[in-house]
């Protein structure tokens, strides 16, 4: 969504900075889970708000024995999911929202497909309300990780990628029993720092709930800020407290 995103506020005229430290330059997000779980390790991938499938690719670069679970639940764009995944095998589409409940959701869909969500849009920024304004409603079938994990009888999900449009905590509850029983290594997430989506939490809220189950923070990638300066949006990487031996090893 976010390379999306930047280019059309940038033919309003509107400046979204990325801002990195020195450190932040060499920092890769798929190249820092590759590193935190192993390039040859991972089998299971869950790319939650697939899109057309660019991402499924992208990890199948990092992890070559991968497949990936791609979920997209918008029918636009899950005919361009679709499409990729015909090409590659190891990409497996379902066309469905990932949420907290199985059943049926109202999707908004939006001006930008790619801001599509399970939530309502409720920005107080007018270039924000450009990208969200909604166009229309549709009904969508949902499901949960831990429904679908029981029903593929997958086990453990080596990466778990959430880019859901302000609806991450959902997607976290429905993998309650996965989380748990530490059965996802890592997490990477889109996270907000400002009210885009009404309900929506923000990542002090992500973070909270994941500790809970004793996922830890590892590391923030792609921060984007508002022209004042105010952090927008981002990603970020959390890991099971299993992994806590090897990260400090990388340390040594």
């Amino acid at each position: 969504m976010k390379q999306l995103v930047r280019a059309f506020l940038n033919k309003c005229g509107i400046e979204i900075r990325l801002v990195k430290n020195m450190h932040a330059q060499l920092r890769d997000a798929f190249l820092e889970q590759q590193r935190l779980v192993g390039k040859k390790d991972v089998k299971v991938v869950f790319d939650i708000g697939a899109y057309d499938g660019g991402t499924a690719l992208k990890y199948k670069e990092y992890f070559p024995n991968a497949t990936v679970y791609s979920f997209e639940p918008f029918a636009a764009t899950y005919s361009k999911l679709l499409n990729t995944a015909n090409k590659h095998s190891f990409i497996k589409p379902i066309n469905a929202a990932v949420a907290e409940k199985v059943g049926h959701a109202i999707l908004h869909v939006n001006s930008m497909d790619a801001t599509n969500s399970l939530l309502p849009s409720e920005t107080t920024n007018s270039y924000l309300d450009d990208l969200t304004k909604s166009v229309d409603r549709v009904e969508v079938q949902t499901t949960t990780v831990d429904y679908l994990c029981e029903e593929k009888n997958i086990d453990c999900i080596d990466v778990l990628k959430i880019d859901v449009q302000g609806n991450g905590l959902a997607v976290l509850k429905g993998a309650e029993r996965m989380l748990r029983e530490k059965k996802i290594k890592i997490i990477y997430i889109e996270i907000e720092f400002l009210q885009i989506y009404k309900g929506q939490p923000l990542m002090y809220e992500l973070t909270a709930f994941l500790s809970g189950f004793n996922y830890n923070l590892f590391g923030l990638y792609n921060l984007v800020h508002q022209k004042s300066g105010q952090l927008a949006w981002g990603d970020a990487i959390y890991y099971c407290d299993e992994l806590e031996s090897s990260i400090r090893s990388m340390n040594s």
